[in-house]
């Protein structure tokens, strides 16, 4: 379902491809390299004593193998540098080409070389939960994301973060949790040792967060960040665990500054909003706290109950907020562009929605999330509005619906976000 209020025209690259034709007249995949041939295609035979490809003319009749596809398949470097070029997505379907497809796809240095090569992988969908069940919803029509389908002593395991592609989550009791590095694309997860000497107090306050840019490193960090007190007479502490999958140890870190709330990783850093004049920004390479004060012509950041999202969108960290449920307006603000300060993008009149799903309330609205579009100023926002998600291109003023969601179902929210992006990724875990 498509409504729209004005028309807006889409940018689309043009991109080489080979296309591959299976026997029977299904579809194959298709791939996009820079490759000297102009064009050239295969028939995938079903029968098992032919395994090899055969090319097709553009006539699209058969014939033997070209010189071009018998290169391909003989050398594997080239074959290599090729799948480097390509999604994860049209990966994970070539993995049933052939056996030598096969190995070169699933092995640990190509998955590491590809998520080095393609550190940013496309949002393609949401996680979330309503009333403690998980939810999906896609942004490429109305196909199932993959599912976390596995257990831990008995337990399932809940979505907690996601980074580019991984997903950290924890199962068992509050005492006895186990934290769990998931990649639902290639259905790999790995148990995290238990932290050794995490604070169990009886007023403690947890927020979990996994760094992770395979742009500089193929290995991830888990980030505990406390917020506890011996008794409510007691100030409160703060406390880092930190996790490094490269060492398979823990480390504790005391930093100077408390957080709490929402927490995002950006840059290298994990960021947290303050009730003062600053972003509170942890590097974890560095190991250190940093406040970055706020100068006083950037826009003011209202308390936590008035953020409606706080996340990271293209390069950059995007703040929704509004400064009561009367009121008609929400500010969406970018830190990124100019480093130093808040820049409102957006001011967003909840009446335009309104327009649209005239049965809404204004405290019916949740940012699920912000994705950034081709444009520099093509920014959509990710909404669940009554009893749907729906995705709202701000610059074009359109609608689209995504999904229907479950009648009466309340959206569970923790202290990070009410969804969690999925991103078709390689990345071992």
């Amino acid at each position: 379902m498509r409504l729209k209020s004005q028309y807006c025209q889409s940018k689309h690259t043009p991109i080489n491809t080979f296309i591959f034709i299976e026997s029977k007249g299904e579809p194959g995949p298709s791939v996009s390299p820079n490759f000297p041939c102009n064009h050239f295609s295969t028939t995938m035979a079903d029968n098992a004593s032919n395994k090899r490809p055969k090319a097709i003319t553009g006539g699209g009749t058969a014939s033997e193998i070209s010189p071009a596809a018998e290169l391909i398949s003989s050398n594997a470097d080239l074959l290599t540098e090729i799948f480097l070029r390509l999604p994860a997505k049209s990966l994970l379907r070539f993995k049933s080409v052939s056996k030598h497809w096969l190995s070169l796809i699933t092995h640990s240095q190509f998955s590491t070389s590809h998520s080095i090569r393609n550190p940013r992988p496309s949002i393609s969908g949401l996680y979330f939960y309503t009333q403690g069940r998980l939810e999906s919803v896609s942004f490429h029509g109305r196909q199932n994301l993959p599912s976390l389908a596995i257990a831990v002593n008995g337990s399932k395991p809940r979505i907690l973060h996601s980074c580019n592609g991984l997903l950290l989550c924890k199962a068992g009791s509050r005492s006895e949790s186990i934290y769990i590095v998931c990649n639902l694309t290639t259905q790999k997860y790995k148990l995290v040792p238990k932290p050794t000497g995490l604070s169990y107090r009886l007023y403690v306050r947890r927020g979990a967060y996994l760094a992770f840019d395979p742009s500089k490193s193929p290995h991830y960090k888990v980030v505990l960040g406390s917020r506890y007190s011996a008794s409510k007479h007691e100030p409160w502490c703060f406390e880092i665990d930190m996790y490094d999958s490269e060492t398979g140890n823990w480390k504790k870190i005391l930093p100077p500054s408390t957080c709490c709330g929402r927490g995002v990783f950006w840059n290298g850093a994990i960021h947290w909003l303050s009730y003062k004049k600053v972003l509170l920004r942890f590097e974890v390479d560095a190991e250190m706290m940093v406040a970055l004060p706020l100068p006083r012509r950037s826009p003011r950041i209202l308390p936590q109950n008035c953020v409606k999202y706080f996340g990271e969108c293209g390069g950059g960290l995007i703040l929704i907020q509004t400064r009561s449920l009367k009121d008609t307006r929400f500010a969406i603000l970018e830190w990124g562009s100019d480093p130093s300060r808040w820049i409102v993008k957006y001011l967003v009149n909840r009446r335009t929605i309104a327009s649209v799903f005239p049965a809404m309330k204004f405290f019916e609205i949740y940012v699920l999330c912000v994705v950034k579009g081709e444009d520099k100023e093509d920014y959509k926002l990710v909404l669940s509005i009554q009893e749907k998600a729906i995705s709202y291109n701000l610059k074009c003023n359109t609608f689209d619906v995504l999904r229907d969601l479950v009648p009466g179902a309340l959206l569970d929210h923790n202290e990070n976000c009410y969804s969690y992006p999925f991103a078709e990724t390689l990345s071992p875990v």
